[in-house]
């Protein structure tokens, strides 16, 4: 299946299951302070890791963190 990763300020897509798309997502996450979301082929979103400007090294959520800048959610499809 294709996917599309949506970083906010570029596209890309990839082939292969969601969980292979979430760690190319993962991959290719940087301090853009805006959520990455995947979408399918027709546009809908199946699955976004939330942004949030503040240390997240407390926090039980963390994806990926950027130092004190702030850290990306963990897919919110695996959200309790």
């Amino acid at each position: 299946m294709k996917y599309i990763i949506n970083y906010g300020t570029m596209v890309e897509e990839v082939e292969g299951t969601l969980q292979e798309a979430k760690e190319a997502a993962v991959e290719g996450m940087g301090l853009t302070e805006q959520a990455v979301v995947i979408e399918d082929v027709d546009g809908r979103e199946v699955t976004r890791s939330e942004w949030f400007g503040i240390d997240g090294n407390d926090e039980e959520n963390v994806l990926v963190q950027f130092g004190s800048s702030g850290y990306y959610q963990v897919w919110n499809d695996e959200l309790a």
